[in-house]
């Protein structure tokens, strides 16, 4: 018997699930299939547009340079994306794997990040002109020795390394470091804990729950 578009497209989300050990927990009675997180994670615009908004920071700050700065950066890349979302998730997911092991971070924070910051869209620009998958700002990636934030390969590795160096700077702790990743080592020290930013509060909470579903086993 001919196999199916569906049976096609099953074998290979099963020989992703075999290749990828990304597990989530939905409701505590109940597990997620692994196709529904798939289709969770890969629910990105199908556009190069950023996110409408006005160009502020949580501080206040304008970021209309930045901006700019970004959409450039954006318009000059040479970075591509496979055209099919199995395979972008594939090579997300190995960049995740390299940066891991590279940094010390637990994959799975990795990936929470990811789906917080931009849903697993690496073309994903803020409305304050953070860039890709971990969401750099211009400044950061440059002080990373990112030169081009649109890559799969160099955002991840960025990204990751600025997520260490959170932890580092705050003694392993993942809520203060996550907030210094949203909002700034500035801000949380200055507050002497997670900032009192609505945005940074919300962000704190709902990575921190990414994080627990990505850990759990089915």
């Amino acid at each position: 018997m001919p196999l199916t578009v569906r049976d096609i497209f099953q074998q290979k989300l099963s020989e992703i699930q075999n290749r990828v050990p990304i597990k989530m927990n939905g409701l505590p009675e109940e597990t997620v299939p692994f196709q529904q997180y798939l289709d969770e994670a890969i629910n990105m615009n199908e556009t190069d547009e950023e996110v409408l908004g006005p160009a502020i920071d949580k501080e206040g700050n304008d970021r209309t340079s930045d901006v700019e700065r970004a959409k450039q950066s954006r318009s000059v890349s040479k970075a591509v994306f496979p055209a099919d979302k199995l395979k972008l998730m594939e090579a997300i997911n190995a960049n995740i794997l390299t940066a891991s092991k590279k940094y010390g971070v637990d994959p799975n924070l990795i990936r929470a990040v990811i789906k917080q910051e931009s849903g697993f869209n690496p073309r994903a620009l803020s409305h304050a002109g953070a860039q890709g998958l971990m969401q750099l700002m211009p400044g950061t990636a440059d002080a990373l020795g990112v030169s081009d934030p649109w890559n799969i390969s160099q955002n991840i590795d960025g990204g990751t390394q600025y997520l260490k160096d959170q932890l580092n700077a705050f003694n392993g702790d993942i809520k203060l470091a996550l907030a210094a990743y949203n909002a700034g080592p500035g801000s949380v020290k200055k507050y002497n804990g997670v900032p009192p930013y609505a945005e940074t509060k919300n962000y704190v909470v709902r990575v921190m729950d990414y994080y627990r579903q990505y850990s759990q086993s089915r």
